[in-house]
């Protein structure tokens, strides 16, 4: 009999707990997570790191878009028939109707693997149909067996078993007067000084100013000259989040302040 790889060995083991779990347990809100009756290493195993931490966002009482982990395996049929009922609770949420012209829900796709992927999976933006819903969550789910994501998880020793988790959640409107979105590091990424540093783009989505494409983008100093009580707000998150953890933090945020007024901190 063949033997089991140590690391196809590790994924089952952790698996194994949640087996076979109502479905209702394997779709579940963001701030519904068990953060406390799970072992940490076992939830990311489930939902995945990024799911995990905005959990913990959220229980901070920051400011994290409404949404829901589901779990790798989820399948197709499953997530089509609770699709609607998901997207009923985020309008209930929100206030906002999917589909609508007026106070359109728009929602993001995004993939929450158990262990960071840092650009190597899809994110689905502006997603504003249940067909188009259905095609996030394939086109998310099927970037886990890209080649540079294989690539990556052989060379780290992380089984390609699986899949990874997914979220859909709420996105907040960057692309508007007074809004934007961008990444903090509570550390300067050179020196490793105590400083924050970052980039913001106005008027734009999270993914251009990950990828630097196409995107105006100014420092965090001149983010404070423009929407200083957004960044007040953002820095002190950052503080809060590095205390909690004790290690230097990278936050993605999106900001609306010319219309809903809506901040959210991503991850």
């Amino acid at each position: 009999q063949a033997s089991v790889p140590p690391r196809v060995q590790r994924f089952l083991e952790l698996i194994r707990p949640i087996a076979g779990r109502p479905l209702d347990a394997r779709i579940v809100r963001l701030d519904q997570l068990d953060l406390t009756g799970t072992p940490r290493a076992l939830l990311e195993q489930i939902h995945g790191q990024k799911a995990v931490r905005l959990a913990e966002m959220i229980r901070l009482g920051l400011p994290v878009p409404a949404g829901f982990s589901i779990q790798a395996d989820v399948s197709a049929s499953e997530l089509d028939g609770s699709l609607p009922q998901l997207v009923s609770r985020l309008e209930g949420l929100t206030g906002r109707r999917f589909g609508s012209a007026d106070r359109p829900l728009h929602l993001v796709v995004r993939s929450a693997p158990p262990q960071s992927m840092p650009g190597l999976l899809e994110t689905e933006l502006g997603v504003s149909s249940f067909e188009e819903l259905l095609r996030a969550v394939e086109r998310v789910r099927a970037s886990w067996d890209g080649p540079n994501a294989r690539r990556f998880r052989d060379v780290r020793g992380v089984a390609h078993e699986g899949g990874t988790p997914l979220i859909i959640q709420v996105m907040v409107n960057s692309a508007g007067r007074r809004s934007g979105s961008g990444v903090l590091f509570t550390r300067d990424v050179i020196t490793g000084a105590g400083r924050p540093t970052g980039r913001f783009a106005p008027e734009a989505a999270g993914d251009r100013v990950v990828s630097r494409s196409g995107a105006r983008v100014l420092t965090l100093e001149e983010m404070a000259q423009l929407l200083p009580e957004a960044h007040r707000q953002l820095e002190e998150a950052g503080a809060r989040l590095e205390r909690l953890h004790d290690a230097a933090q990278e936050i993605e945020f999106v900001i609306d302040e010319g219309g809903s007024g809506s901040r959210g901190l991503l991850s």
